[in-house]
Formats: C-alpha cells, structure tokens, sequence
C-alpha cells in the first residue's frame, strides 16, 4: 500500500479524471473488449464441442 501511496503523484490528472493518461489506455483498450470478447467466447465454444465429439468416438 505504501508503495501505491507515492505513486500517487506520478501520473497528472484533472479533478473529473478525463486527461489522465491511465484513462486514455482504459479507453483505447475498451475499444478491443467486445472483440476479444466475443473471440474468446467462440474459441470456447470451438473446443467445448470438439471435447464432446472426441468423448463421444472413444
């Protein structure tokens, strides 16, 4: 915690957040979530139902 505490004053920031270059990251990589999201989710799906097709053969 104590390390955190002095970082505090290591990236500026406005009183509303916005500026914040911590922000500007969160922001840009929102953008990639629905994508990944939706990739992960169907790379999921992909190897659920190989699962089930090979325990089924066995």
């Amino acid at each position: 915690m104590k390390t955190l505490e002095n970082c505090q004053n290591l990236l500026p920031r406005s009183a509303d957040g916005a500026g914040s270059p911590l922000r500007d990251v969160h922001d840009w990589v929102s953008q990639f979530e629905q994508f990944w999201d939706e990739k992960l989710d169907a790379l999921g799906e992909y190897l659920d139902k190989n699962k089930k097709s090979k325990t089924k053969k066995a």
